[in-house]
């Protein structure tokens, strides 16, 4: 693994032009689509694409689309920030056609728009850096996390490419650098495993966090004590766990408590299943469902929250966590392992194996006001020692990027 050295840097006033190549996810769709006037998630996408067009840089983002869907560029972006699309049926059979589509697309498009670096995002960014390689142009790639390395621990390598086969060679073709978030997922074991050393420059980095905001009251939870769960709504998120930790609650004595759940629904079959254990459970009138919000509203609710609760399946260290920590919450999260690190139990976070267990820890910290203070102090001061703010994230891949096309200028 290698990080940012002092090097090469793209002449002080030099502007390039950069092409973006993204597949549409949740909070992307929500922006483009007009249905919220900021981002709802995903800052590690939003922060360095906007700070690269706050240097000048021209931005071409190209998204692929399931659905046709009107898209527009929001108004509030900057204006070197273009927006383009392409069809990807990923979930279907013609998924591979349209691979090929767009890779003869790239093609294409790099000489023609006089492209100076293609940034790849996900695993479909593979298919951008393939293109680029191809045109000589300068290239790297960003994973979000990766489910590669539970993949190859329990299928092996030639299943997992098999069945994965743009995140497997995001970690084996040739570009100026890959990175993927720490989130728990162990990339970086994937990469001892499979990746191509030599081949590229390996940088594995932890999210930013925001600074820290003023506590306000955020608008339906101004009365009472609350949990909040911020995720997308999807089984590997497991709302469900957060309902029976509530329901827990209440048998301990707590009627008054109630779960507020906020994400975007990316599986309604799931959503339906939570919504029946919540009917099952007899807590129709103590679960919220608050659908995706913006950063600005989400930062409200999480200071305003008694505790954040955090349940995922394979890895609980995702961006939510580090912000929740970073604005002084309490986290309760699933000791899976992904967070040793980063939370100390009982000391900046509790760590649980059960949702009974969850509701156990949670009734202590609601009897004992002074021990839920000091917990929410050491969140915060762990969170400033441990994690950068977004901007100083955002910057150190902005010159990663620049770092890469003036190594080869």
């Amino acid at each position: 693994m290698s990080d940012v050295t002092a090097g090469a840097m793209a002449p002080e006033g030099t502007t390039m032009r950069i092409l973006y190549v993204t597949g549409m996810w949740s909070a992307l769709e929500s922006v483009l689509a007009g249905r919220s006037a900021e981002p709802t998630g995903m800052p590690a996408f939003f922060t360095p694409l906007f700070e690269l067009a706050s240097r000048g840089h021209r931005v071409v983002l190209l998204v692929g689309f399931e659905h046709c869907i009107p898209l527009e560029r929001p108004k509030s972006w900057p204006e070197n920030i273009t927006v383009q699309r392409f069809r990807w049926r990923k979930r279907t059979a013609l998924g591979a056609i349209d691979a090929m589509s767009l890779l003869m697309r790239l093609i294409k498009d790099v000489r023609r728009q006089d492209v100076d670096f293609v940034y790849g995002q996900g695993p479909l960014g593979t298919i951008a850096c393939v293109a680029a390689r191809l045109r000589h142009v300068p290239s790297g790639q960003r994973l979000y996390g990766t489910f590669l390395a539970n993949e190859l621990k329990r299928r092996g390598k030639v299943e997992a490419m098999v069945r994965h086969p743009l995140e497997y060679f995001a970690f084996r073709i040739r570009k100026g650098f890959l990175l993927v978030t720490n989130d728990g997922t162990r990339a970086d074991v994937a990469y001892k495993e499979i990746g191509a050393h030599g081949r590229y420059a390996f940088h594995f980095k932890l999210n930013g966090r925001q600074e820290q905001v003023k506590a306000t009251k955020a608008r339906s939870a101004q009365e009472g004590v609350y949990l909040y769960y911020p995720a997308r709504i999807a089984p590997w998120k497991r709302q469900h766990l957060a309902v029976e930790t509530l329901h827990e609650l209440r048998r301990l004595g707590h009627k008054d408590v109630r779960l507020l759940l906020a994400g975007e629904v990316t599986d309604p079959v799931y959503l339906d299943h939570v919504n029946r254990l919540v009917g099952d459970r007899g807590l129709r009138e103590h679960v919220e469902f608050l659908g995706a919000l913006p950063w600005s509203e989400n930062q409200q609710y999480t200071c305003s929250s008694f505790c954040m609760l955090s349940m995922y399946e394979v890895s609980n260290l995702g961006n939510s966590l580090i912000e929740a920590m970073a604005l002084g919450s309490i986290v309760v999260s699933m000791n899976d392992g992904s967070l040793a690190e980063v939370i100390q139990d009982g000391e900046n976070g509790v760590l649980v194996e059960t949702p009974q267990e969850a509701a156990g820890r949670i009734d202590e910290l609601l009897r004992d006001p002074f021990e839920a203070s000091q917990i929410r102090d050491a969140a915060l001061r762990s969170a400033r020692e441990r994690f950068p703010t977004w901007e100083t994230r955002a910057s150190w891949e902005a010159d990663l990027v620049e770092r890469a096309v003036a190594e080869v200028r």
